[in-house]
Formats: C-alpha cells, sequence, structure tokens
C-alpha cells in the first residue's frame, strides 16, 4: 500500500475500517514526510483507500498538516479507531506537536453521507474551555475508548503561565456516532 504514499514518506500506521458498517472495508494509511531542512519539522498525512471491482485501490480521501515534533516522525501522528453503536468506524487523527512545550490536536475521519469528512471537536472544546475560565496552553492527550475520544486538559486559567497549571485538570468525553461527534461529558480530575 506504500505505493499510495508521496515520495519520502514513511508509513506510521495502517488501519482497516468499515466506515459504513457494510462489511466493505477501507484502508487508512497514516504517513510522515521529514522537511530537508530540519530534523524537528514534518509534513504528516491521511490517505483512505477504497477498492472498486473494476479499478482496484485508488485514493478516496487525503489530507496532510505540518508538524513539529522534537520527538522525531514516529512521535508525529498517531492514528486509532473508533466504532460507533451502529457500527459505523471512524478514524481519530492525533498530531502532537512540541517544541517549547507540547500540544495534540485531533479529529475525526467518518463517513458523511457517503463521503469522508472530517469532524473537527474545535467549537466544542472552545466552549467548555470559556464556560469553565481556563485557557488552552497544551500538554494535553487524547485517547480512545469504544466509542468515546476523551481528552485531559490541564486546568490553566486565563493569565496563566504555561509552566503552572492553577487548576484542576478537566477531561472532556466526545461520542463518535457514526456520522459526527459530540460532547458527552466534562469533569475535573483529582490533583496528583
Amino acid at each position: 500500500m506504500t505505493t499510495f504514499l508521496p515520495p519520502a514518506a514513511v508509513l506510521n500506521r495502517e488501519l482497516t475500517v468499515d466506515f459504513e458498517n457494510d462489511s466493505v472495508v477501507d484502508i487508512v494509511l497514516a504517513y510522515v514526510v521529514p522537511d530537508e531542512r530540519t530534523d524537528r519539522r514534518f509534513t504528516t498525512g491521511v490517505r483512505v483507500l477504497k477498492y472498486a471491482a473494476v479499478s482496484g485501490w485508488a485514493v478516496a480521501f487525503a489530507e496532510a498538516d505540518l508538524v513539529d515534533n522534537g520527538a522525531g516522525a514516529s512521535a508525529a501522528i498517531t492514528i486509532e479507531k473508533v466504532r460507533s453503536a451502529s457500527g459505523k468506524d471512524g478514524v481519530v487523527v492525533i498530531l502532537h506537536y512540541s517544541g517549547a512545550g507540547t500540544a495534540t490536536a485531533w479529529h475525526v475521519l467518518a463517513s458523511v453521507r457517503n463521503r469522508i469528512s472530517r469532524l473537527d471537536p474545535a467549537k466544542f472544546r472552545a466552549n467548555v474551555l470559556k464556560n469553565k475560565g481556563y485557557q488552552d496552553w497544551g500538554y494535553n492527550s487524547v485517547t480512545t475508548k469504544g466509542d468515546l475520544v476523551i481528552e485531559s486538559q490541564p486546568g490553566y486559567s486565563r493569565n496563566t503561565a504555561r509552566c503552572c497549571p492553577d487548576r484542576p485538570s478537566i477531561e472532556m468525553r466526545f461520542r463518535f456516532t457514526g456520522s459526527s461527534i459530540a460532547l458527552e461529558s466534562v469533569k475535573e480530575l483529582p490533583r496528583a
């Protein structure tokens, strides 16, 4: 399947996914292309391959992002499968940035009206942080469990230095429905 990657790309992970819960399996490839000028910058990408009896495998969806990550190519992008209660699969794309700090960005790829679409949690996240009076200074983490995407965010008040969270961390749980994501819950985590 590496023939479907850009030149100089290194395959990070391959998943088989049933986006429609119709027993037709697609292949999702996550890859990294190193920057020739620096060992900290990478183009990360995801390609979804679909099979047609007439033409064989072909790229049905592609996206790319630029990531700075001092931990190297293998740490720049992660993909994980989530499965909705209806049996439809989605793919959580997690981008890891590092430098003067770390930050994790994520979104879900899912089939919406028979097209692969990018489901972005940014509005939900921004509303949660605003309503709680928190600032996003990074150092967040993202995991998956069943149909959930779980993001933990340190407790930074507005105008707080990035070194020193001054409030409890929060956990935001997002449920994958098969064609959308919904904020399920927000809770404070006990201080360590």
